[in-house]
C-alpha cells in the first residue's frame, strides 16, 4: 500500500507541475503586452519564456513518449501559443539566394564609445566594416564623433564610404549613402539616451524616414559593477538584523553568505525593472510621434531589451521586424550573455521586403552589429 501511495502522489505531482508550468507560460507570453507601470512582475515574465518553453518541450516528449496519456495536451498549448515567439529568436531555413533588385541595406551597431581607443583606428575600421557589407545606410548607439588628441573627427575620416552623416549630442549617429534632406534629435528626460530621426531620399521620388533609437539600459551591468565594488572594498552589503557577533564563525559566514544573495538579488531585479518601467514610457514616446510620419519608416537601435517584451511590441507597432522574415539561426546581437540575447533590431515598414538579415562578428563592442537587406517597392536608388 505505502508503494501505491508513492506511485499515486509522484503521479499527482508530474501531473501538476505540467499544468502550473503550462499556465506560467501562457501567463508570461501575454506579458510583452502588459504595461510595466504597475504590472511590473507580469512584464518581467517574459524574461523566463525560453526556459519555460524547454521545461514544456521536455513535459511534452514526457507524456507523448513516456507515458502516453492525454496530458500532452496540456504542455502542447503553450509551445503552439508561443510560435511567433520562436520566430523573434531562432528562424529556420537558410539564406535568400534569388536576385533582388531595388535593394537597400541597413545596418545598426552599439560601438560602445569606439571601446575609449585613441587613434581612431577602432571607428575607421567598423565602418569600413559596414561598408564592405555593402550598408547604405549604418545607425550607431554610444557613438564618440571627436578622435581625442587630434583634431579631426570620425566623420571626416569615413567621407569617402558615407558622404552624408548627422551626428547628435545623444551620443547617436545615421551615415548614409543618400542624401539626408531633414533630421531631429530627442534626447530622454533624465537620461544620457535618446533617438534621432534622418529624412534619406533614394530618389527624385522616395524619401524614407529612418529612426536610430538608444533605450535606457537594463541596470544589470551597473548593479553587478556596484556589488564588485562592495565586496572589494569590504561594506556590509544590508542592515544586518541581528548581531553577527554573537554568531560562530560557520554561522557567521553562512549569515553573510545569505545577505549578499538576497542584496544581488534585489539589486538584479530592482535595476531590471526600473529599466523596464523606463523603457516603457520612452517606447511609447518614440510610438506616438512616428504615428505623424507619411513617409515610409525604417526603425533600428538597441532596446536593451529582449523580443516579446512591452518595449519590443510598443516600437514594433505596424512595422516588421526584418529577422522573423530574413533571418536564419540564433538571433543573438548581446556578446556578453553568452551569445544568448538579441537586444539589437532593424524593423521596416510592411511594404518593404527583408530577405537578408544578419549579424557581423565583431570584437569592438559588448554587441554585434546587425545588418538588414531590403527590396524596396518602387525605388530605384541614384
Amino acid at each position: 500500500m505505502g508503494k501505491r501511495a508513492i506511485v499515486v502522489y509522484a503521479k499527482l505531482v508530474t501531473v501538476v507541475f505540467t499544468v502550473m508550468t503550462a499556465l506560467l507560460s501562457l501567463y508570461a507570453l501575454r506579458g510583452g503586452y502588459v504595461t510595466p507601470v504597475g504590472h511590473t512582475f507580469h512584464a518581467c515574465s517574459v524574461v523566463a519564456i525560453p526556459l519555460l518553453m524547454i521545461v514544456n518541450f521536455v513535459a511534452f516528449l514526457y507524456w507523448a513518449l513516456v507515458r502516453r496519456k492525454l496530458w500532452v495536451i496540456v504542455p502542447l498549448i503553450p509551445l503552439l501559443c508561443s510560435w511567433n515567439y520562436r520566430k523573434t529568436i531562432f528562424q529556420f531555413g537558410s539564406a535568400d539566394e534569388a536576385i533582388h533588385e531595388n535593394i537597400l541595406t541597413v545596418g545598426s551597431y552599439n560601438v560602445r564609445m569606439f571601446s575609449s581607443e585613441a587613434s581612431g583606428y577602432i571607428a575607421t575600421d567598423i565602418m569600413q566594416a559596414m561598408h564592405n557589407d555593402n550598408c547604405d545606410i549604418v545607425c550607431l548607439q554610444e557613438y564618440r564623433d571627436e578622435v581625442p588628441g587630434t583634431n579631426s573627427n570620425v566623420r571626416a575620416t569615413v567621407r569617402d564610404l558615407y558622404e552624408y552623416s548627422v551626428v547628435g549630442d545623444g551620443n547617436m549617429a545615421i551615415f548614409s549613402r543618400y542624401p539626408i534632406k531633414a533630421h531631429q534629435e530627442f534626447k530622454f528626460e533624465y537620461s544620457n539616451n535618446g533617438w534621432q530621426w534622418a529624412d534619406i531620399q533614394l530618389d527624385s521620388k522616395h524619401t524614407i524616414r529612418v529612426v536610430n533609437v538608444h533605450m535606457e539600459t537594463t541596470g544589470v551591468n551597473s548593479a553587478l559593477h556596484q556589488i564588485a565594488k562592495e565586496s572589494y572594498e569590504g561594506i556590509d552589503l544590508d542592515d544586518m538584523p541581528i548581531d553577527p557577533s554573537s554568531l560562530d564563525a560557520q554561522e557567521r559566514s553562512m549569515f553573510n553568505s545569505r545577505v549578499n544573495n538576497d542584496r544581488i538579488y534585489r539589486l538584479l531585479l530592482g535595476n531590471y525593472a526600473f529599466g523596464l518601467n523606463v523603457r516603457s514610457g520612452q517606447a511609447i514616446h518614440i510610438a506616438n510621434e512616428l504615428r505623424e510620419v507619411k513617409q515610409p519608416i525604417i526603425l533600428a537601435g538597441d532596446f536593451n531589451d529582449v523580443p516579446y517584451s512591452y518595449t519590443y511590441h510598443t516600437l514594433l507597432g505596424n512595422l516588421v521586424d526584418g529577422f522573423t522574415t530574413g533571418g536564419h539561426g540564433w538571433g543573438s546581437t548581446y556578446r556578453q550573455a553568452k551569445g544568448l540575447m538579441r537586444i539589437d533590431y532593424i524593423f521596416a515598414d510592411e511594404s518593404y521586403e527583408c530577405y537578408e538579415y544578419h549579424t557581423l562578428d565583431l570584437t569592438y563592442s559588448d554587441h554585434n552589429p546587425v545588418v538588414a537587406r531590403y527590396d524596396i517597392p518602387n525605388a530605384k536608388k541614384e
